[in-house]
This record gives C-alpha cells, structure tokens and sequence, in this order.
C-alpha cells in the first residue's frame, strides 16, 4: 500500500460509502480501522484483507462506555479539526472489510484522528473480548437476581470516564446452591490517576456500592448469596501489575462459566 495506515486511523466518510461502508456518505459515521499496523504493513498475499468498525457520533454527555468497561460497546473521544470535542459509539458486531487494494487510493481522513490513549484503549477493547474473566454460574445469577448487577452497571456506566477497571477479588471457582454460604467478594475500583475528580468520584461510587451489596445482600446481620468483603477506590498508579493478574476484571457483559453472556439493557 502506498498510504501508511495504521490501526486507529478513519476512512473519510465519503471514501466509506464509496467503498460500501456505509450506506450514506453521512458525516456522522465513522469508519476506523481495526487490523493491526503490522498487518496493514504486510504483503497482499500474506494479508489481503483490511478490518474496519463502523461508528456512530454520538454527543460526549452519551459517552457512556469510554473506558472498556463493556467488551461489546466502545467510546473514544476526539477534538476535531474545528476544536469540538466529540465522541464516537462503536459496536464490536459492527465490523466489516475492504481489500487493501481498494483501500490503496483513500488516504487517513485529517477532520478527526484518535490519540496515542484512544487507540491503545481501542487495542484492549479488541483484545478483551478473546481475554475476559470468567465467573461460577451461582455466583453470575445470584449477583443479578439480588439486583446488585443493575446497580454496579449503573455506576460502572455513569463514571465510566474516570474508572480506569473495576476487579473482582474473587477467588473461588465453585459452584454453590445454598445462598446461606456466600461467596466472599472484595472490590477494586481503579481510578484515573490524571483526572481531577476521579479520587472523590470514586470514593463516592464506593460508598454507594457498598450500600447496594448491604441493602440487596445483607439479611438480619448475615451475608447472604454475596458477602463484600470490602470495596476500595485506587488509584491507577498505586494498583498494582500483580493486583490486576490477581483479580477477575468485571465488564458490564460477563460470562459465567458455563452460562451464557448476561447482557443488561443500555
């Protein structure tokens, strides 16, 4: 290819609906390319192919999914060439692709480009759905029929701009059928280190979580289907590598272990 593309970079809008990307030349529409720089870089013959994910501008208030907190929903976040700051939805279903051939002739689209962060939070979200954590069955539907996983999906999804990860401290593999032996959870919320608000954020978001397990989880002083343990805010620079390889990673779709995905109304 005679253009050096790379993962991250946008097809103008124009590009992409002459190559059928879209339906419409519609400004609003963002095709990003997801194939890895490598393989863009390769021969034809070894790598013919180009993948790119179809996006949809949202407005930044609706950007509810910028940090990776769901392994099927993705927001970046980019100023534009007018110096408006706007945000993109991207479905992970939502992938298609284009022969570099064809792809030879367009060049990066200059009106928006993702920085260093945004593409590298774009590569963990492609990564993430081949690499998530896994839960015992009781464990996934006892979390959801207390209704403790509405309301961690509720703040997991309003502070999801200063959330770098929320992990589990889950070790325990079990299957259970008696709520009465609870499993024992500790919390992680991992804040941004670079962001004002995060610190009082995230303290907050770990009272209300606290609160949420004690009123769904907590009958006449015992701990049932889940005891909590604790539930901490931290920053992303005091959480440790080893902490994070530790804990299970909680997405706003999880898998049990046998079951299949549970996915909440967005």
């Amino acid at each position: 290819m005679g253009i050096a593309w790379r993962q991250g970079d946008l097809l103008a809008p124009a590009d992409a609906y002459r190559l059928g990307l879209i339906f419409e030349p519609n400004v609003d529409c963002r095709a990003l390319v997801i194939s890895h720089s490598c393989d863009i870089a390769a021969d034809n013959i070894v790598e013919p192919e180009v993948e790119l994910i179809i996006g949809n501008v949202v407005t930044v208030d609706q950007a509810k999914f910028s940090n990776g907190h769901s392994i099927r929903s993705l927001n970046l976040l980019a100023v534009n060439a007018s110096g408006v700051e706007e945000a993109v939805l991207l479905r992970i279903h939502d992938r298609k692709t284009v022969a570099k051939t064809q792809l030879a002739d367009c060049v990066p689209w200059p009106e928006v480009r993702y920085e260093e962060t945004q593409r590298r939070l774009l590569q963990r979200w492609l990564v993430q759905r081949y690499c998530r954590s896994e839960f015992p069955d009781a464990f996934v539907a006892w979390l959801n029929e207390r209704g403790v996983e509405q309301k961690l999906e509720q703040i997991a999804k309003r502070e999801s701009k200063v959330l770098s990860g929320i992990y589990f401290d889950l070790d325990d593999h079990s299957e259970r059928s008696d709520p009465a032996e609870p499993y024992e959870l500790g919390i992680q919320l991992v804040y941004a280190s670079d962001n004002t608000e995060a610190p009082s954020r995230a303290e907050m978001a770990a009272t209300q979580l606290t609160a949420a397990f004690r009123e769904c989880c907590l009958r006449n002083e015992a701990w049932t289907a889940i005891e909590l343990l604790y539930c901490k805010a931290s920053s992303d620079q005091a959480f440790s590598l080893h902490a994070a390889n530790a804990m299970r990673r909680w997405r706003l779709e999880h898998r049990s272990l046998h079951g299949e995905p549970i996915d909440q109304p967005e």
